[in-house]
């Protein structure tokens, strides 16, 4: 037992200085009040511009607890933004762990689908950006930055990143399975395949609703669309189950006054 003892601990600093390795660079900042109303969601919103719109409503449904965990990306035009945006979420209940140096944002990822006229006004305004930051949030107190280095660390390294990252999202543990399988490699999954033949193949979120589109109310369809963000088994279960939590979380936006209908014209437009 002793020797156990010795080991894990050793593997607990080895977490701690894992993140010594990689070019991030981690603040950390702890809410201490939950208090989620209209108004405060609204805020939110308002950074529309240094967030793009479906990192607001990761953010928003974090905020009403519809999410375990979420992160987004952004690029702040001021750092007096910044601490607001982060001001807003810790007074909202979310703990927030950022990387001030992240591989890239979202805003510039999606640099590739614009035009030129589009693209030279991104550039223009990540020129002007004072802050690039990677926003983790979550209102469980489980975490610290030392996780967070860990699994950024994994990121390309290995199918493990998927597990740490599914976690701390709150996939369902079938849900985290299908990710981990979905990026082993293609001789991997054929060799388990064939050591599982009953193991199901995935399908995505957008998949099952358009498969399921003619069996489902234009509400159902929508919700499958827009809210939910997962890969699940291949199997009907899986099907009643993002139709619940979809509903779920459309709902408790809709609950603290979120206009639901604006993300779903955005999503139905992709």
């Amino acid at each position: 037992m002793d020797n156990l003892i010795h080991i894990t601990e050793n593997y607990c600093v080895l977490h701690e200085l894992i993140g010594l390795f990689d070019n991030h660079e981690f603040e950390e900042y702890l809410s201490s009040e939950d208090i989620v109303t209209d108004e405060k969601l609204e805020r939110v919103e308002d950074f529309q511009g240094e967030l793009i719109e479906s990192d607001i409503l990761i953010s928003l449904l974090c905020c009403v607890d519809g999410k375990e965990g979420g992160d987004v990306t952004a690029n702040f035009s001021e750092e007096e933004d910044f601490n607001d945006f982060i001001d807003l979420l810790n007074s909202m209940g979310l703990n927030c762990f950022v990387d001030l140096n992240p591989v890239m944002t979202e805003a510039e990822n999606m640099r590739a689908l614009l035009d030129e006229e589009e693209k030279k006004k991104l550039d223009d305004r990540l020129d002007d950006s004072d802050i690039r930051a990677r926003i983790f949030m979550s209102k469980k107190d489980d975490y610290s930055i030392s996780y967070f280095s860990r699994m950024l660390f994994l990121q390309g390294k290995t199918v493990n990143y998927h597990r740490i990252y599914g976690e701390f999202l709150g996939f369902p543990e079938e849900n985290i399975d299908c990710f981990v399988f979905h990026e082993r490699r293609d001789f991997t999954r054929k060799l388990l395949k064939l050591m599982d033949k009953d193991r199901p193949e995935t399908v995505s979120d957008w998949e099952l609703a358009d498969r399921h589109q003619e069996d489902l109310t234009d509400r159902e369809y929508e919700n499958l669309r827009t809210f939910i963000y997962s890969l699940y088994p291949d199997k009907e279960e899986s099907l009643d189950k993002a139709l619940q939590i979809a509903s779920e979380r459309r709902k408790k936006l809709e609950d603290n006054g979120v206009d639901t209908d604006h993300y779903v014209d955005l999503f139905l437009d992709w």
